[in-house]
């Protein structure tokens, strides 16, 4: 099921007890469209370049993060995923043909 960014859904939240749930308003605030521009990349490998970086680095806006690392199902290049702060919501994610260790 795909959301549109700031929409409003309605999802199950668990009680702290995690006993029961109850289905409450949420905004989707990510954009779903951050890997659907390059279908080849997959939630995956992002999630492995994120745990296991080369290199990782904030960007100079301070808003999110960059990694990066050699993918093999890539033939082996280098893919760069940025995230925002919380190192978790994937922003963009791409081959970067100019990574220099």
């Amino acid at each position: 099921m795909a959301f549109e960014q700031w929409q409003v859904v309605v999802v199950p939240f668990p009680f702290a007890d995690r006993t029961a749930r109850r289905r409450r308003p949420a905004l989707v605030v990510s954009r779903s469209d951050a890997l659907a521009k390059r279908p080849y990349i997959t939630r995956e490998m992002c999630i492995r370049v994120v745990r296991q970086p080369l290199r990782t680095e904030p960007q100079r806006d301070g808003e999110r993060a960059r990694f990066w690392a050699v993918v093999p199902e890539l033939g082996g290049r280098v893919l760069r995923v940025v995230t925002l702060v919380d190192r978790r919501t994937i922003h963009n994610a791409f081959p970067d043909r100019r990574f220099k260790p």
